[in-house]
């Protein structure tokens, strides 16, 4: 029999992304049980992106320690994320350890998330900051800025350049 010309409704944007995400987190699950060697290394990288995320944060990186915490935390921190990727780079196959294949990738899976939580929150008043216009917070932005600026009125930004 032929069928009328209608079609078919199709379902909820929202619903046919909720079950997207259900289906992948259920995948993610299948590979962190089964101690998949890439998500392994994914854990390794993601894992040395945190630390080093922490050691760019922690006073002492760009500035003088003000405790001696501080002044261990940030080379013990960017050891440690060197360490993690030498660790990622290492082939992993059966004779690895399921447990530890399986809490590198969880732990990794839970960094990436605590990072995505971070970057958001730290994103949002960025977003902010460039819808109201404001401006740049650094000297090499500045510049930047200044230089468009210039180009769009027709000038030459390395002929002259005043910073000030």
């Amino acid at each position: 029999m032929i069928q009328s010309g209608r079609r078919v409704q199709s379902s909820a944007l929202a619903t046919r992304l909720v079950a997207r995400a259900g289906l992948t987190a259920r995948l993610v699950l299948a590979e962190l049980l089964v101690g998949s060697p890439v998500l392994t290394r994914v854990g390794f990288v993601v894992l040395a992106v945190l630390l080093q995320t922490i050691a760019l944060f922690s006073p002492g990186h760009f500035r003088p320690a003000d405790t001696p915490f501080f002044a261990v935390l940030v080379p013990a921190a960017t050891l440690g994320a060197i360490g993690f990727l030498i660790c990622a780079a290492v082939p992993f196959n059966r004779l690895n350890w399921l447990r530890v294949r399986q809490g590198v990738a969880g732990a990794g899976l839970v960094a990436l998330l605590t990072l995505s939580v971070v970057g958001v929150f730290h994103a949002i008043p960025a977003v902010g900051s460039m819808a109201q216009d404001n401006p740049p917070s650094n000297d090499g932005a500045v510049m930047d800025y200044y230089a468009a600026r210039q180009v769009l009125h027709g000038h030459n930004p390395y002929a002259k350049t005043n910073i000030v």
